[in-house]
């Protein structure tokens, strides 16, 4: 660990980490260094049952472009008309142990500033770095993040639509405020307040996007959380819930959640849009995707997806000139090749999961999917069914929550082979020598736990 990493980090989360550690039960679940318990977070009450023979809108056949934000605006402007955005988080820098709301509020201004060229309605979800550096959002980073009175007063960037913000910080594994507090599975009661908002929305007929950061699915999220927010999916979908977005894990990614009756393409109900970041750290071409939406149904029909090559970057600088944005690929041309889909249906979870019995069996079909979820930079790890990855990667694929993937992040005890040394009293400069001894203490420990990951599972956040 670099210095200026190790004391900013020490003096902006040490005392939360120290006070976490002291309360948290590190031996498992979602305090843990070893395998997980049981899933305890038990069975949410919902204030209606689930519709019986629940049927989602007609279609109206009207489609219109949206844009989900972190883009290249001039260039989005050229390809697209859009109606409206959506922003999944993580505007500052990765450097969050430099980061503070006095550094944020600025960079968060900016951005939204620069996303006025587009001219369309933008609405955000906070990320794990906006709450930087403790990952608890002060009111002054939400003020400052929802801005222009777009989200309190105007939910509905269209009649028939409301979009629903989850701050996924409330399970997000770096989070240290939920170590010291781990039987808490609602922080905040921030489930409760989904149900509230889809019941609502039920109740008169409105379809939801749910847009948020850290993917439930992913390793990041700790494993109560995400097994109470797939409960609230499988209440409302698909009748309800027309569809997810996320982002975080910046590669091209998507999930499936299922209802009662297994993993099928007749069982799956909703899908997760895990979106390509424009942030090509690390190993990734900057990437950003428009998706095509019915106006009714307000289910995707088309996602559309751009790179620029990262590797012609030498000759941007050299002429001055634009990266070179194209089209990747449009994934419903893409993948109807291997599994044929009406014009005048939408891009279905139950058609994903037919995709991914393609990409199972097919290797050709999954060496394409492995080279567009890398942003078609191909810098990721090899990933063939000899080695175990497809197997994997498909099994993630169907996962809805973090304790059913199947690449999770193993991390055993084991000393560091390198030599490890800090000052202590460099580094708590600011803190009680004491605390800051604490603090070094446990994370040199921390430092000494080396990731058994396999290759193909590094996740860049």
């Amino acid at each position: 660990m670099d210095a200026d990493v190790c004391s900013n980090f020490i003096y902006t989360e040490g005392a939360v980490l120290v006070d976490s550690l002291l309360s948290a039960d590190i031996t498992g679940g979602d305090g843990g260094l070893c395998s997980p318990p049981a899933i305890t977070s038990g069975t949410l009450a919902f204030p209606k049952p689930k519709l019986v023979n629940a049927t989602i809108l007609n279609l109206n056949g009207t489609l219109v472009d949206i844009l989900p934000l972190s883009n290249i605006l001039d260039y989005v402007r050229s390809v697209a008309n859009i109606s409206f955005g959506i922003m999944t988080g993580e505007i500052p820098p990765h450097d969050a142990w430099f980061e503070t709301p006095e550094n944020i509020i600025p960079q968060l201004k900016a951005a939204f500033d620069a996303m006025a060229i587009i001219k369309a309605k933008i609405y955000p979800a906070i990320g794990n770095l906006e709450a930087s550096p403790l990952k608890y959002v002060p009111q002054r980073i939400f003020d400052a993040l929802f801005v222009q009175e777009l989200w309190i007063l105007h939910p509905q960037p269209h009649p028939g639509l409301r979009i629903v913000s989850l701050n996924t910080n409330f399970c997000y594994i770096m989070n240290f405020y939920l170590y010291g507090h781990t039987a808490e599975y609602d922080p905040r009661s921030e489930m409760q307040w989904l149900i509230q908002q889809l019941q609502a929305a039920e109740d008169i007929g409105e379809r939801v996007w749910v847009i948020g950061h850290v993917p439930p699915s992913q390793v990041d999220c700790i494993n109560n959380w995400p097994s109470l927010y797939r409960q609230v999916v499988a209440r409302y979908s698909p009748h309800v819930i027309a569809e997810q977005f996320f982002g975080h894990s910046h590669y091209d990614e998507f999930s499936l959640t299922y209802g009662l009756g297994g993993k099928s393409a007749q069982h799956a109900v909703s899908t997760s849009w895990i979106g390509p970041s424009v942030t090509p750290y690390t190993d990734l071409n900057p990437a950003f995707r428009i998706y095509k939406v019915d106006t009714k149904s307000w289910n995707v029909f088309e996602s559309l997806t751009y790179v620029a090559d990262l590797n012609k970057s030498a000759s941007w600088d050299a002429t001055d000139s634009s990266p070179n944005w194209h089209l990747e690929y449009s994934a419903r041309q893409t993948y109807s090749t291997y599994v044929p889909i009406a014009a005048d249906q939408p891009l279905s979870a139950g058609w994903w999961h037919n995709v991914t019995n393609v990409l199972e069996s097919n290797p050709a079909a999954f060496k394409q999917y492995w080279s567009l979820r890398g942003h078609s930079a191909n810098r990721l790890p090899e990933c063939t069914q000899a080695n175990g990855c497809v197997a994997d990667i498909v099994c993630d694929l169907h996962a809805s929550m973090r304790s059913e993937i199947c690449s999770s992040v193993v991390v055993p005890l084991k000393k560091r082979d390198d030599d490890y040394s800090h000052d202590a009293s460099a580094a708590g400069a600011d803190m009680s020598p004491n605390l800051a001894a604490s603090v070094i203490t446990g994370i040199r420990s921390l430092s000494e736990l080396r990731p058994n990951a396999k290759p193909w599972n590094k996740k860049p956040c």
